[in-house]
């Protein structure tokens, strides 16, 4: 078994209103703003919305002064609520997913994010180490999302298409490696200490 502590009222309070808040999104996006472009175009503005949501609350949840310190600790108000907004994000575009595409394979993906977050939320630990996956998960997200509405902009073959299929791999030598070698590193000395 996981150790799955049972969620408060409170938290799935949170988790139900962040999905309906981003499925209303996607219903205004969808029906008022761009009514002509697809479904799957609309759900990606979404992901690109959320992205772009997490790497500014992500940061803020972390102590930057020690950041890879203190695994297993409590999970802070703010941390929860970050998970928790995710979390409703996650149930959202898993919906989507079996609604628009029937892609499988991003349901078990989102599934597994969502059991991931979902453990340090009930059990209210571990907030900062999943917080910083979550903004580890999201920093190539907007380019990902990117690409797919270039692509049904007609954007493909332009310089801007082209500098954002380079910034991934940017993003992930500079910052993703470094950062999970140096958390790598950080829990085998601080974690394990004789």
């Amino acid at each position: 078994m996981l150790g799955l502590d049972k969620p408060d009222q409170a938290t799935l309070q949170q988790i139900g209103i962040s999905t309906a808040a981003w499925a209303a999104v996607f219903v205004i996006i969808n029906a008022i703003i761009l009514r002509r472009r697809s479904l799957g175009f609309n759900n990606r503005l979404v992901s690109f919305l959320h992205a772009l949501v997490a790497l500014v609350l992500c940061p803020a949840a972390l102590n930057w002064q020690h950041p890879l310190s203190g695994f297993g600790q409590t999970t802070t108000n703010y941390q929860r609520s970050v998970m928790n907004l995710s979390l409703g994000y996650f149930t959202y575009d898993m919906l989507c997913c079996l609604y628009i595409d029937l892609d499988f394979a991003n349901v078990v993906h989102h599934l597994c994010t969502m059991l991931g977050l979902a453990v340090g939320v009930c059990n209210g630990v571990s907030g900062a180490e999943l917080t910083f996956c979550l903004l580890l998960m999201e920093v190539s997200n907007p380019f990902l999302h990117g690409r797919f509405l270039m692509k049904e902009l007609g954007w493909k073959q332009s310089s801007l298409s082209t500098i954002n299929d380079v910034s991934p791999s940017i993003l992930q030598c500079s910052c993703i490696m470094p950062s999970l070698a140096l958390a790598t590193m950080s829990f085998n000395i601080i974690g394990h200490k004789a």
